[in-house]
């Protein structure tokens, strides 16, 4: 009896005493915070590199082994995000912080064990096994806090889609920045070489706080989800674009006739809900049924794809593109594309949401906004091909085009299928980037290999590359002018 007493406590100090002390705004304004300064943390499975080499280094495990560790963490991180994302919409996304707290400091404690076991040139193919189920449930843990913090900020700030995704974005693009200056301090390096143990137990503390942190921040949005709608001229002004989009005649600048709604559209529009969205399952299911969003799929897979992997494979780039001089170092050529992607992913979100506004004479269409992007990366892969041009612009347009491209498709999924179900709707197109870059990565790989640094070999594929950006285009305004259109979303 004391601990329920206790428990309706604490449930009243929560969801009355707080908002009347602090206000509904400040109440969502420090979530957020919590939940961008979670995400400046969250992508410690990213310095894997620095990982490999004193794995290699120091305890003599091949090169074999490490690449099999990396796909564990690589089949943790992407494969599940469909599943993460329903579970985070139908039970809020205080449930994913959970499970990255259950499994990030576990895993990082398994790891520093396996490694204070470890002899010099003695790695059993049980301690790659171990290390390969620890990585894998790293990489899971990574994709439970990354989306948990990613769906909070959305639903916290519904009318400002672009901004509330792209900083959580930007800020977790940036973790990776912040932990590599993190590891190269001389405490983690005695010997020139990382000591992993002290990198691992390090994460392991980092990250019991960290996931304390952002269940906090999360638990605003799924146990008091209706505290957040109380500031009623953010409502308002959410509503009204609801109705413009489901009742076109309402709005003329969303023209588009009532008579094409039928049942299933409708059930494809945006609602609002408690912590289950109304109607997930059906619109879900609807979600998977829709043309739109398997175009929108393979467009994902034809420009992030590529993309990613000239992320990968910077330094064969420059060597099969015969730019490999002086002024295009590999590690210049990875800073301008990591600030140039963390650059664009918080301009695109501002612009997307200025664009696109309501309250603009002539709002924009964020697919237009997604176009130009992908026409960045055209013309950053068409630089390789002059050869003339500083490599620097290559790395920097592709860099961009990247970091906006993750920006803009998640806004456009919210826009398109709605916020409260966004984790299961872009958890879905998160499988796509994982086929996309493993793709495109074999494909460069064997042309390269074949031609033996051939320029020819490598300028067709570059040139496949463009085209296939191109048609990621194509099938983004066709899903938007066919589909879409027809639901009232002509501009969003």
């Amino acid at each position: 009896m004391g601990q329920a007493t206790l428990t309706r406590r604490i449930s009243q100090y929560l969801k009355h005493d707080i908002p009347v002390a602090i206000g509904t705004r400040a109440i969502k304004n420090i979530a957020f915070a919590m939940s961008l300064l979670t995400c400046l943390c969250a992508s410690s499975v990213s310095l894997f590199s620095f990982f490999s080499t004193s794995l290699h280094e120091t305890y003599k495990i091949s090169y074999l082994d490490v690449n099999l560790i990396a796909s564990c963490s690589s089949i943790g991180l992407y494969l599940f995000l469909p599943i993460l994302g329903y579970l985070g919409d139908c039970y809020g996304p205080s449930l994913l912080a959970l499970i990255s707290g259950f499994l990030f400091v576990p895993s990082y404690l398994v790891n520093a064990n396996i490694v204070s076991h470890l002899n010099y040139s003695d790695a059993q193919r049980s301690h790659i096994y171990w290390f390969g189920l620890s990585f894998f449930f790293i990489g899971l843990a990574t994709s439970s806090l990354y989306f948990s913090c990613l769906l909070t900020c959305a639903k916290i700030y519904p009318e400002r889609k672009g901004l509330a995704i792209s900083l959580p974005v930007t800020c977790y693009g940036m973790s990776s920045l912040i932990g590599s200056q993190v590891l190269k301090l001389s405490s983690f390096n005695p010997n020139g070489v990382l000591d992993i143990k002290k990198a691992f137990i390090f994460f392991s503390i980092l990250y019991s706080f960290v996931c304390l942190l952002n269940f906090v921040s999360c638990y605003v949005v799924t146990f008091d989800y209706h505290i957040l709608m109380n500031d009623h001229s953010h409502v308002a002004q959410t509503d009204d674009e609801e109705r413009s989009l489901l009742n076109p005649e309402d709005s003329n600048e969303f023209g588009a006739a009532s008579s094409f709604y039928d049942e299933e559209t409708l059930s494809l529009v945006p609602q609002r809900s408690e912590i289950e969205p109304l109607n997930h399952k059906q619109r879900y299911v609807n979600f998977l049924k829709d043309h739109s969003t398997w175009l929108l799929m393979i467009s994902l897979i034809l420009n992030i794809g590529p993309l990613e992997s000239f992320q990968n494979n910077i330094g064969p780039i420059l060597t099969v593109s015969r730019q490999a001089h002086k002024s295009s170092s590999l590690s210049d050529q990875i800073s301008v594309w990591a600030a140039a992607s963390t650059a664009s992913r918080i301009l695109v979100g501002w612009l997307s949401d200025f664009m696109s506004s309501s309250q603009r004479k002539h709002p924009i269409c964020r697919v237009h906004l997604l176009s130009l992007s992908v026409f960045m990366g055209i013309i950053g892969v068409s630089i390789i091909l002059l050869r003339s041009i500083s490599f620097s612009f290559t790395s920097a347009l592709v860099g961009s085009s990247y970091g906006a491209l993750f920006t803009v498709y998640p806004t456009i999924v919210a826009s398109v299928w709605g916020v409260d179900i966004m984790g299961s709707t872009w958890g879905t197109f998160m499988v796509a980037p994982a086929l996309g870059s493993i793709s495109y990565s074999i494909l460069f790989g064997h042309t390269v290999d074949s031609g033996h640094s051939s320029g020819s070999l490598s300028d067709a594929y570059f040139y496949f590359v463009c085209v296939s950006l191109f048609a990621s285009v194509i099938l983004v305004v066709a899903s938007w002018r066919i589909f879409w259109f027809k639901r009232g979303l002509a501009i969003f």
